[in-house]
């Protein structure tokens, strides 16, 4: 290996081993009852805080000011005050802009919630397990049933019972479950009363990155609970004055909600991203127990804390309210049950995986659809949805910079798979880029990795890194990158724009130890100035090829292999072409020889 290229592979290494740092950028905030804050002096978290999901280790006392606070990577800045409140201040639903709501492209959406303290869940589900041991209150859940949010004709879903799984436990965050299994004298739990997937200061400077939507308690205020808030992009985080009241997204009668009213959770699509509540918005909100609209005889009517509404402003600006998800399809009780925080997750079949991004939130990609950045730290997850550029319109995955995306894979252990992704190569690339697969993820070391291909600007070329093998890379316009894997017989080849590169070990390629197993793809930016875009991603089964010896005629075969495909290796003998048809190189070895031969005769007779 050259000087220049062990720089590179330090490089990589140095990167690849960053601490840990498990759901980094989720952000949360606690109940008013939660020991967090009321128990445990030395890990005081107030609920005005906005908390990050590694708390700072010292304390969480608010560093000046009167809140919310927000927690970033361990140091703690005051944020702006929220309104004129007499009593405690307290956050109850945190979103994040989920973008515009395309109810075409969601079909496998899932519902992510927490409940309170009181809450019990119906029998056999998740939330009523984590009852019984009294510790309900700290954790995240997840529906099984998937959801498509149809645009309301003002008519309620009617379900039927449904179930829940965990989704993160309480201890992941940082939360102190109960002491005492569900007995009548157990501790204090932690109450999650707000969750978001991301990080709102994401560059750590104090202001605020992507808009912060959020509601507070009507403790908090009376008057203020059914407002719904934004801090919007570069809002200082810096002490303001006490009773300055930030932005509102919606008011109550945006919402056909009361005075008086108070929303508990929260899930925001503000399609045009101007941070107010107009034509194209949608809001999911669960509201709390006892109130007033749940009773009154509006359009909540009818419903109870444990359900689920869709809040939809139309192009006329007619907001319609309808129950998108009920207490029974989330595995839930009318009686005594109460969503506290609310997030979704798109969950696409992994039988067949496919990334094509289209459906998929503009900004960053982090957290969605099993995205996540290298080892899950934060300074590398700078990757974006974008729809600057598309292979299949309208988006694709742009990458540069720092950022470093993983998706993981499970139970790619055996068989033939084959991975392809297409790939847009900027002209005038400055730098270099890589696209690697993974067979063991977190990594070990170089056994780890299976393939790394370098997209070279400067040389213009694409390298396979471990043999130095190039060919010419195609710039301005979308090239395939095709992964055939063979688990069964350890073998990989790579293929550029239709053409061979390398056939190499899968388990070997760079070091020897590899396991036989494809765990992750792994995109990584290297500081580069400019953008390489990624999309129509799939990894999917390998055709089979019972009887891959039979290639006459013209590389298709006739169901049995005979002396028309004996003639056909005698014909192709010799190197493969560096473009078109090498049916002939039976092995795969990019020549036709001995090897070949011998195959057709090994395989003499009609194919099974």
């Amino acid at each position: 290996m050259s000087r220049h290229s062990l720089l590179i592979a330090i490089s990589i290494i140095a990167l690849h081993q960053a601490t840990p740092n498990a759901f980094a950028s989720d952000t949360f905030s606690v109940g008013n009852m939660s020991p967090t804050h009321t128990v445990f002096l030395d890990q005081t978290q107030m609920p005005d805080d906005v908390l990050l999901a590694m708390p700072a280790e010292a304390t969480g006392e608010d560093a000046g000011g009167v809140g919310p606070t927000l927690d970033l990577d361990g140091s703690r800045l005051a944020r702006r005050t929220i309104g004129p409140f007499g009593g405690w201040l307290d956050i109850d639903g945190i979103s994040s802009n989920h973008g515009l709501l395309d109810v075409q492209c969601i079909d496998h959406f899932h519902i992510i919630f927490s409940v309170n303290f009181e809450s019990q869940g119906n029998l056999g589900t998740c939330v009523h397990d984590q009852f019984d041991l009294a510790q309900q209150g700290g954790d995240m859940f997840k529906s099984t049933a998937s959801f498509q949010p149809i645009l309301p004709d003002g008519v309620d879903v009617e379900g039927v019972e449904g179930d829940n799984d965990c989704y993160i436990n309480q201890d992941t965050l940082h939360l102190v479950p109960s002491i005492g299994d569900g007995e009548a004298n157990a501790d204090p739990i932690d109450e999650l009363d707000g969750f978001d997937f991301r990080e709102f200061d994401i560059d750590n400077d104090g202001d605020v990155d992507i808009p912060m939507y959020y509601s507070v308690t009507d403790a908090s205020d009376p008057f203020l609970g059914a407002f719904i808030f934004c801090l919007p992009e570069g809002w200082d985080a810096a002490p303001a004055e006490p009773f300055e009241l930030p932005p509102v997204y919606a008011a109550p009668i945006h919402l056909l909600l009361l005075t008086g009213d108070e929303i508990d959770a929260l899930i925001v699509y503000d399609g045009n991203e101007n941070e107010t509540y107009d034509a194209g918005d949608v809001v999911f909100l669960s509201l709390k127990e006892g109130t007033l609209s749940l009773i009154n005889g509006g359009p909540y009517t009818g419903g109870g804390p444990a359900d689920v509404y869709m809040v939809f402003r139309d192009a006329f600006e007619v907001t319609h309210v309808s129950i998108f998800a009920d207490a029974a399809q989330l595995g839930l009780g009318e009686t005594f049950d109460d969503i506290d925080a609310l997030e979704v997750v798109i969950d696409l079949p992994e039988a067949v995986w496919e990334a094509d991004f289209d459906c998929l939130v503009g900004g960053p990609l982090v957290d969605q659809a099993g995205w996540e950045s290298w080892l899950n730290d934060p300074n590398v997850a700078g990757f974006m949805v974008t729809s600057a550029m598309s292979h299949s319109a309208p988006k694709s995955l742009a990458i540069d910079g720092d950022d470093d995306a993983v998706h993981q894979y499970e139970g790619v252990t055996a068989g033939k798979w084959t991975y392809t992704t297409w790939v847009m190569v900027p002209t005038g690339l400055s730098s270099k880029q890589y696209f690697a697969l993974a067979n063991t993820y977190p990594t070990t070391g170089w056994s780890s990795f299976s393939t790394i291909l370098e997209l070279d600007g400067p040389g213009g070329v694409v390298r396979e890194y471990g043999s130095g093998v190039t060919m010419p890379m195609a710039v301005g316009t979308w090239a395939e990158i095709r992964v055939e894997i063979d688990l069964d017989q350890d073998t990989q080849t790579i293929l550029y724009n239709g053409n061979p590169l390398i056939t190499d070990s899968w388990t070997g390629a760079f070091e020897q130890g590899g396991t036989l197993c494809l765990a992750a793809v792994d995109l990584w930016g290297n500081a580069s100035q400019q953008p390489v875009w990624y999309d129509d991603m799939k990894l999917e089964p390998a055709p089979a090829t019972p009887c891959a010896a039979d290639i006459s005629p013209t590389g298709v075969g006739d169901g049995v292999v005979n002396i028309a495909d004996l003639l056909a290796v005698i014909a192709n003998w010799g190197p493969c072409p560096p473009t078109g048809n090498c049916a002939a190189d039976i092995n795969g070895s990019f020549a036709v020889g001995v090897d070949d031969l011998l195959l057709v005769i090994a395989n003499w007779g009609p194919c099974e």
